[in-house]
C-alpha cells in the first residue's frame, strides 16, 4: 500500500478507495492515517516555536472537530520537546444557561461568544502572563451552570498557555495580550466523501456523526436531541466561528480516513430511533446512504491515543 495522503489536508475521498484500504490491510491503514495526522500536530508545534515571543496557543474550530484532543496532543508533543504547558478550556467560562442570549424562536444561543464571561477570561489570561497564576471558574455541565468551586492555575515563565474553545481565536479574547505572543490554530474537518464521484458525506456530516456518538456515549444525550440541535449549531458556526478562519496561523484537518468504518454501524443503529419525518431530510438520507456502504472496522483497533477516542466508546 502507498501513502494514503497527498498532503496533510486531503479533501476528497472515495468510499471504494477507503474500503479497499480496509480490505487490503486494515491495521496498516489505521497506523498510516494516525501517523500522518500526528505529522500535523508536529507541524503546528514547529510553527509555534519559530517565534520565541509566542506564549499563547489559541485553538478554535466548530463542534466535534476534535479541539480538545488536538490540544492534548500538542501538549504531549511539547513535552517530548521538553517544553511545559498548561491548558484552559473556554467552556469553564460559560455564563450559564439562564444567562445565554435568546434566539428569535425562544431557544438559547449556545454558540454566541456572548455566552462566555469575556471579562473573566481576559483577567485570567492577563494574570497568567503577568503573575504566573490565575483563579478561574469551573463550569458544571450536569447543572448547566458554574460550580461553586474554582481552581487555581499556575504556569512557569516558559510554559506555553493553550486556550481551547469555540471562540478561542476570536480577537476579542486576546485583544489585551501582546499581539506577538498569540498563535492561532483552527481545527476542522475539510475532507468530503464521495460515492462514484457523487458527494454523499460533507464535512458537516462527518462532524454530525462524531457529535451524535459523543453526546450519546458521554453526555447521556439521545440522537434525536443532537440532530434537532444541529441546525442551530451550524448557524452559530457560520455566524461566529468560520468567518474567523482567516485569523488563524495554521489549519488542522482532523478527518481520519478510516473513521466512518468505525462509526457507521453504531450511527446507523442510533438513527433507527429517529422519526421518519426527520430521517427523510435530504441531508440525513444522503448521510445514511453513504454510511451504509462502508466496510465495518472493529473499534478496538482504534489506538488509545487517537483523536477518534473523543467520540467512540469501547463499552457499547
Amino acid at each position: 500500500m502507498t501513502n494514503f495522503y497527498d498532503n496533510f489536508i486531503k479533501e476528497n475521498w472515495e468510499i471504494d478507495e477507503i474500503n479497499q484500504y480496509v480490505k487490503e490491510d486494515c491495521v496498516k491503514f489505521i497506523r498510516e492515517v494516525e501517523s500522518e495526522f500526528y505529522e500535523q500536530i508536529k507541524y503546528v508545534v514547529d510553527c509555534f516555536l519559530k517565534n520565541k515571543e509566542h506564549r499563547f496557543m489559541m485553538i478554535s474550530g466548530p463542534s466535534s472537530s476534535g479541539k480538545t484532543t488536538v490540544a492534548n496532543m500538542i501538549r504531549k508533543e511539547l513535552l517530548i520537546r521538553k517544553i511545559g504547558s498548561e491548558s484552559i478550556s473556554l467552556d469553564d467560562f460559560y455564563v450559564g444557561l439562564s444567562n445565554l442570549p435568546v434566539l428569535s424562536d425562544g431557544s438559547r444561543d449556545f454558540e454566541s461568544i456572548e455566552g462566555l464571561d469575556i471579562i473573566e477570561i481576559k483577567t485570567c489570561l492577563n494574570n497568567l502572563l503577568k503573575k504566573g497564576y490565575c483563579d478561574m471558574p469551573i463550569y458544571d455541565f450536569s447543572i448547566m451552570s458554574r460550580s461553586d468551586k474554582r481552581k487555581q492555575l499556575k504556569v512557569k515563565d516558559n510554559d506555553v498557555i493553550i486556550v481551547e474553545g469555540l471562540h478561542a481565536i476570536n480577537p476579542i479574547i486576546s485583544e489585551n495580550l501582546p499581539e506577538k505572543s498569540v498563535f492561532k490554530v483552527y481545527v476542522g474537518v475539510k475532507s468530503k466523501i464521495y460515492d462514484n464521484k457523487r458527494k454523499v458525506i460533507s464535512p458537516k456530516g462527518i462532524r454530525l456523526v462524531r457529535r451524535v456518538l459523543r453526546d450519546y456515549n458521554y453526555r447521556d444525550t439521545l440522537p434525536i436531541r443532537t440532530i434537532l440541535m444541529w441546525k442551530n449549531v451550524c448557524r452559530g458556526e457560520d455566524l461566529y466561528i468560520k468567518p474567523l478562519r482567516k485569523e488563524s496561523d495554521v489549519f488542522v484537518n482532523t478527518f481520519h480516513g478510516y473513521e466512518e468504518g468505525i462509526m457507521a454501524k453504531k450511527m446507523l443503529e442510533l438513527m433507527g430511533s429517529i422519526p421518519e419525518s426527520i430521517k427523510l431530510s435530504n441531508f440525513l438520507k444522503e448521510l445514511s446512504l453513504g454510511l451504509s456502504k462502508f466496510e465495518h472496522i472493529d473499534k478496538n483497533l482504534v489506538p488509545e491515543e487517537s483523536l477518534l477516542r473523543e467520540f467512540i466508546c469501547l463499552d457499547n
